[in-house]
């Protein structure tokens, strides 16, 4: 009997070590996301305010950037799976990644 206690003792210590390791995982994750989200959250409040000055100076300039543009510089491939989020690769292409 007291070796099932000590075996079931043993079994619960390795279970709420793996389950604080998990947790603290789990948090330390949410916090990348979280900071990343803040980040993308700046970069659009900048290209949002930087489009409305291009806007302004120089009025609709959306078809001339679609005209000058030769070869995309950034490309993105989706392979959608049965997950809730798609895993997506990305690549640069060409030399003068800016």
């Amino acid at each position: 009997m007291k070796t099932k206690l000590k075996g079931a003792n043993t079994g619960h210590s390795l279970l709420k070590r793996k389950s604080e390791a998990l947790t603290k995982r789990f948090r330390e994750i949410t916090k990348r996301i979280d900071t990343a989200k803040r980040k993308m959250g700046r970069v659009m409040q900048i290209a949002a305010f930087s489009f409305a000055e291009v806007t302004y100076a120089a009025g609709d300039v959306g078809y001339h950037v679609q005209e000058s543009v030769k070869t995309a510089r950034f490309r993105v491939r989706v392979r959608q799976e049965n997950v809730r989020y798609p895993p997506s690769r990305h690549w640069r292409v060409g030399a003068d990644w800016g």
